[in-house]
């Protein structure tokens, strides 16, 4: 309830506003009575202050501060008894009222402060009490129609006929979920705003004035909570500062709905991800006793989008930074709700947008996504970056992406997803800091590298191969190391090596006996000369 409303009720009918730029649409949500000088510290936030200003009588300077401290807190307005301690208010008490627009009432002599306390909460509690019917009522109707399985958009248009006004549900990244009373050119103007403020600005209350034809509208957006994340937006275009016929208790209650909801969601989300997975485990990761035929694995696909293309792409996403964590399917945590709203997420962008040649396979042990494009996508490495790009800044988590390798039959899809984990765990040629990463056939020295982690320490044989070359500090080693590298790539050829270095050929040939020497080997034995050249570019790789 505002000041405004408060004031037209009967019982309050000999109450006068004293000055003329006063705020009455300050929320009023509680009436309290004080003598003392520094009440500001002690009043309770949109409270309004009974009072006959004895502490002021002989200082009316110190009732304009607290005036202004009273404004700031906010407090709904102060009502004083003239005639008490003070017979009137001096010119500076209401210009600096009227500044903070901050409603100044007189209390007529014949009433107490008593009475006017008792009629103000009794309409107060009044006004409480219909707020608190009418929320449980249309709690009861909404959780109806949730319990009846009714769809977001129907519980869009029974809140839209109750507020009045456009209202819009967007989740966490803009996406329009359902809308009631609103205009396409609204709708956009919503997400538009919507996503031009962060993630921390989108807080209770009105974030963004725009101006159309027809004057201001205010933007506001209320975030609902589901499990341990805001995954939605309630987001109402009002033309007032607040929406006057309904109190922050029915409001509290519309978003505790709508969590419901969202929350309902999530477990229903994470059903399908669990069918999901367990078709994505017979694909790649087949239990040899219970051996499916491929024609049955794409028939039972087929309610996941499974096409014989002929043709298939597997890619990776992975989560940084979630190695080791067990996936809780019992109660959701911040990290399970974000695999499921990251889940949702790529089966917007990727495979409804693509008419199903994109599916989103889910594997939570993992903490991966598994992307089975069916058929060549145009640009579907920048669909993965801006997605990547996305989800850093609106919940600064990290996806990275993997290409796997190009099959051609169905049952070769399991290769491809091994390709494409193989890129996680080697590591691939390109630079790391890039969020998708093509797949590229390893050769042998790549096949060699790999085994090397696991088998021999790569770095000491190295060392030992190359003795004094391999100290990266020392200038001449260097430039002996870069001709003898010369020299083994032209085939261990003077001339040669001489041309593409732009030295002399007694230069050149000095230099190859000084490595030998160093080496302590002959490089005309052709096995010292390979363990040499390998050594060369493993220190290079």
């Amino acid at each position: 309830m505002n000041l405004s409303e408060l004031l037209q009720a009967k019982e309050l009918e000999d109450i006068r506003v004293l000055n003329g730029k006063a705020n009455l649409e300050r929320v009023i949500s509680s009436v309290e009575s004080s003598e003392t000088p520094d009440i500001a510290d002690y009043l309770s936030p949109n409270a309004l202050l009974i009072t006959t200003a004895m502490a002021f009588k002989d200082n009316q300077e110190g009732l304009c501060h607290l005036i202004r401290e009273l404004s700031a807190l906010p407090c709904a307005g102060m009502a004083i008894k003239l005639g008490r301690f003070i017979d009137y208010l001096e010119n500076q008490v209401v210009e600096t009222a009227d500044a903070c627009g901050f409603p100044l009432l007189q209390i007529p002599m014949y009433l107490t402060l008593g009475e006017v306390y008792h009629r103000m909460l009794a309409l107060l509690w009044n006004n409480e009490n219909e707020n608190l019917v009418y929320a449980l009522n249309m709690q009861r109707q909404f959780y109806n129609l949730i319990h009846q399985g009714a769809a977001l958009g129907k519980l869009a248009n029974n809140l839209g006929m109750i507020l009045k006004v456009p209202i819009f549900i967007l989740d966490l990244f803009g996406e329009m979920c359902a809308s009631c009373n609103a205009t396409r050119q609204q709708e956009k103007m919503a997400v538009d705003i919507f996503l031009k403020h962060g993630h921390k600005e989108r807080n209770i209350g009105k974030f963004d004035t725009v101006f159309s034809m027809d004057g201001a509208l205010s933007i506001s957006a209320y975030p609902i909570t589901v499990a341990n994340y805001n995954t939605h937006y309630l987001v109402m275009m009002t033309r007032e500062e607040t929406l006057t016929h309904v109190s922050e208790f029915v409001l509290e209650q519309i978003l505790l709905i709508f969590s419901v909801y969202f929350y309902k969601s999530l477990y229903r989300d994470y059903h399908e991800i669990r069918m999901r997975e367990n078709y994505l485990r017979q694909l790649i990761d087949p239990d040899p006793e219970e051996s499916v035929s491929e024609k049955k694995m794409i028939s039972e696909g087929t309610k996941f989008g499974i096409r014989n293309y002929g043709s298939y792409t597997v890619i990776v996403g992975k989560l940084r930074g979630l190695e080791g964590k067990v996936f809780n399917s019992i109660r959701f945590m911040r990290r399970e709700e974000q695999y499921i709203l990251i889940y949702d997420l790529l089966k917007k962008r990727l495979e409804k947008e693509s008419g199903r040649d994109i599916l989103i396979f889910p594997d939570t042990g993992s903490w991966s996504y598994v992307i089975l494009v069916q058929r060549s996508t145009a640009k579907l490495d920048e669909h993965l970056t801006r997605i990547h790009e996305e989800l850093k800044r609106v919940i600064d988590v990290h996806l990275e992406f993997t290409y796997g390798n190009l099959v051609n039959y169905f049952s070769h899809i399991q290769g491809s997803w091994r390709k494409a984990m193989d890129g996680f765990q080697q590591g691939l040629p390109q630079d790391e800091s890039l969020p998708v990463r093509q797949y590229r056939p390893l050769n042998i020295l790549d096949h060699l590298k790999y085994l090397s982690k696991e088998y021999i320490d790569i770095e000491e044989l190295c060392l030992r191969t190359l003795h004094g070359l391999s100290d990266p500090g020392d200038a001449a080693a260097a430039e002996l190391k870069k001709t003898l590298r010369a020299y083994l790539n032209a085939q261990c050829s003077i001339t040669d090596t001489a041309s593409t270095l732009f030295l002399h050929r007694n230069t050149v040939r000095n230099r190859i006996r000084q490595c030998e020497k160093i080496l302590n080997g002959d490089l005309n034995d052709p096995d010292f000369r390979l363990q040499v050249q390998l050594s060369l570019m493993f220190m290079d790789a």
